[in-house]
């Protein structure tokens, strides 16, 4: 096998958790909401993710990445 073809079939270790953020991206677009989302990971583990709500909510401190890190800090 070539070098280009061994890249190719890698995985990159955040693969699982980058997963879950696009779908919850994915989600908040198919709920008419910006297609933005972010997750806490943790020693490979998924602490928290969310998406922004700042369009419904009409709160501007609403993005992703805050809201991700304030259900973190609530748990």
């Amino acid at each position: 096998m070539n070098e280009t073809a061994d890249r190719n079939e890698m995985k990159h270790p955040e693969e699982r958790s980058m997963r879950i953020c696009i779908d919850e991206a994915k989600n908040a677009a198919a709920q008419g909401a910006y297609a933005l989302a972010a997750f806490v990971v943790v020693k490979d583990k998924i602490l928290a993710v969310k998406h922004t709500s700042l369009h419904r909510t009409f709160d501007p401190t609403a993005h992703a990445e805050l809201l991700a890190s304030e259900r973190l800090l609530l748990r």
